[in-house]
């Protein structure tokens, strides 16, 4: 899986691909997208539609 993560803006958020939340995700994918939060503070990930209800249970390693 190759994570594309994208600066949204000068000072907050970031589009990120290549992340299949819901299948689970990898220590060094959790890796990369920690850096990311801690480099942007808002991450946002598109194709993945099905996190509304365990958006709490993914988001736990990040």
């Amino acid at each position: 899986m190759t994570i594309k993560i994208w600066k949204l803006s000068e000072y907050l958020g970031a589009d990120v691909e290549g992340v299949d939340i819901a299948s689970g995700v990898s220590p060094s994918a959790i890796e990369q997208l920690h850096a990311a939060f801690l480099e942007h503070s808002v991450l946002i990930f598109h194709d993945n539609e099905s996190l509304e209800f365990q958006s709490d249970s993914c988001a736990g390693g990040i």
